[in-house]
This record gives structure tokens, sequence and C-alpha cells, in this order.
């Protein structure tokens, strides 16, 4: 669909977490999270040996996630020049993630000065299904992949006000919710998405995890233990046990703790970081006990 060829240059690794000097007759600042910054020209960083600066747009890549495209570069001295191309027969881009560091919007006036237009042509191709449900699950889906669930929660109550049983929202919505520690509205809407669609094991997993920080110990272990056995899946099938061993030790119940142990080495491939969690659980199991379970190892 896409034309454009894409190049990830070794340069572009580092442009989202460099440090970055800032010109204050730029008045560049630095306080807006990426995810705050879709369909906007941004400043990412600025080169203190050169004075130049990454100049781009961040757009939402339905398939991909939020990304970063890069225009090319700023000269702080001499902010009235057109930008720098990098390549002037490829586009730069970058997938942005949860460590991003914070960027500065560009205003209208910068904008015009360097020559832009307030929104790049090629953007009408990633937004041919703006407004739809789908379109708006998935913006929820990236809010959630890249820690800003908060963002997440409003788009996606809207679809389910209307909608509640749409593809893959009620699992988005659970989940936006359990990562804001609204556990009882995760239960309410995965209790309803079970009712809907009772072989999905990602609703069990959610509702485990929802349970377990409720302090429901008890339906957390029937929740893990159904959602264990709806997939083959050996991660989630370790990312649940890990969950329920972490329950049990908390609890200092030696006996559940052992059953959960066995069960991780059991879905745990070698090498998967959960198995790391069995030697610092059995390791601080006596200290853990002795000051009580006011005082968990996380």
């Amino acid at each position: 669909m896409i034309q454009y060829r894409i190049l990830f240059l070794s340069i572009m690794l580092s442009i989202c977490n460099i440090p970055y000097g800032i010109s204050q007759s730029q008045d560049l600042q630095f306080n807006t999270k990426f995810y705050d910054a879709f369909d906007r020209w941004v400043v990412f960083s600025v080169d203190e040996n050169t004075n130049k600066a990454s100049v781009g747009f961040i757009y939402l890549d339905e398939e991909s996630g939020p990304t970063f495209y890069f225009e090319g570069y700023m000269d702080l001295d001499k902010p009235t020049l057109p930008l720098t191309k990098l390549l002037e027969e490829a586009s730069i881009r970058k997938r942005l993630e949860t460590n991003t560091s914070d960027v500065a919007v560009l205003s209208d006036a910068q904008i015009k000065n360097l020559g832009l237009a307030p929104l790049p042509e090629w953007l009408a191709l990633y937004q041919t299904k703006k407004g739809t449900d789908g379109y708006e699950i998935s913006r929820g889906r990236w809010f959630n992949a890249v820690g800003a669930s908060h963002k997440a929660i409003p788009i996606l109550q809207a679809i389910y006000q209307k909608n509640p049983h749409a593809d893959g929202l009620e699992f988005e919505l659970a989940f936006a919710y359990n990562a804001t520690n609204s556990f009882y509205k995760a239960v309410v809407i995965l209790n309803e998405a079970i009712k809907h669609d009772p072989s999905n094991f990602w609703y069990y997993r959610e509702l485990g995890y929802a349970y377990k920080y409720l302090d429901n110990i008890n339906e957390a272990e029937k929740m893990y233990k159904k959602g264990i056995s709806l997939t083959k899946n050996k991660y989630q099938q370790a990312e649940m046990a890990v969950n329920m061993l972490q329950g049990y030790f908390h609890k200092m119940d030696k006996v559940k703790y052992e059953e959960w142990k066995s069960l991780l080495i059991q879905y745990a491939e070698p090498g998967v970081i959960f198995l790391e969690y069995i030697k610092l659980f059995d390791d601080n199991w006596g200290k853990h006990k002795a000051e009580g379970s006011s005082n968990p190892v996380n």
C-alpha cells in the first residue's frame, strides 16, 4: 500500500533517546510525550556540536505503531533556512517505544519558516480508516503498548458504549483498566466478554491479573488455569504461571507456591526471564516470611 522506501539507518537508532541541548532562542520545549504529538511536526533532539535539530512528523501506522518520519535537520543558528535533507530519494522512519524521550512540538510559525506543509501529503495514506471503530481500537491498542493506557481508556470507552463486542475492544479496554489499577472495571468488562467469547484465553489472562490485584487469589488461580488450558503459547502460559507464583509468594503459601513453581518450570522455555523469579523468590522466602506480606518482593 505504501510506496515509500523505508530505511532504518543506524543514526536513527539514537534519535529518540540521546540527550539534547536546547536553543532558548528557538523556544524549543522538550516537554511533550510523543503519544501526545500525533499528527504534529516535532523536534526530537539537538546536536550540541552542530546546533542542528532532528525534525520530523509523528503519526500512527496501524500495523507498526507510533512512528517518527524524519524530514531533515533544522539549523538553529539560521532558523529561516529550509531543512537539510539527509536523503532525497528515501524516507526514514523510526518506530517509537515506551522509552522514547520527550519531544518539542513546532509552532505554526516555525513550520512555515521551515517550508513545511501543515500536514505531509503522504499522511492520508495512513488515515484512510480514520474515524472507524477499527482505527480507533488500533489507537487504543498502541497507547496500551507504549504505556499510555490513560490515553486509551476514553477512546475505547466511547466505542464500548455503542459496540461492546467489536473485535479486540474488550481485551484492550480491560488491559487499559488493569494498567491504571482500575481492577473492578476490568472484571466487569471481562466477565461480559467471556459470556460472548468463552474460549478467548486473553480474557482469562487479564481477568486472572485483575483478581490477583484485588487480592482474590482463588479466583485468580481459576482464571489463570482456564487461560493456560486455552492456549498453546508457552510464553503466555509461563507469564500466567509466574503471576500466580508471585501471588502465593506474597501469601506465604508454601504448598501452592511449590505447585505453581512446578507449573512455571513446565511451561517456561529455556532462557525465558520468568524463570529468574524462581531464584529471586526462593532466596527471599525466609526474609519475606519474617517481615510479613506487607513488604513483598516484586
